[in-house]
């Protein structure tokens, strides 16, 4: 038996019902078919967080701090130093080397 002012089905023409005529908030959960709704249908922002989505904020936060740490204990760079510049060593390589060491045998031969 239908309340004073109610309308069952069976009074409804097909399509007697559009979303115009409909009020906001007037259609609860428990009216909307399972699985009728889509993505577009749904305000993300009002939606809860899922578990494992706290979980990866504790993990995300934990990584961040573990390489917080690591950089405060990184020493600051050297300056840039070029070899044989003043105030700068001379190369000192393996070809450098071996030439030195020509030079001075050549010098040891001609005395």
């Amino acid at each position: 038996m239908l309340g004073k002012n109610s309308v069952g089905t069976a009074q409804l023409k097909k399509n007697a019902v559009t979303a115009k005529k409909i009020a906001n908030n007037a259609v609860i959960t428990a009216k909307v078919k399972d699985d009728s709704l889509t993505g577009a249908d749904v305000l993300e922002s009002s939606l809860g967080k899922v578990p494992s989505a706290a979980t990866a904020d504790q993990a995300a936060s934990a990584m961040s701090a573990g390489h917080a740490a690591a950089a405060d204990a990184l020493v600051a760079p050297e300056g840039w130093h070029e070899v044989g510049n003043p105030g700068n060593p001379a190369f000192q390589g393996r070809k450098e080397s071996a030439r030195s060491s020509q030079l001075k045998s050549a010098r040891m031969l001609s005395c």
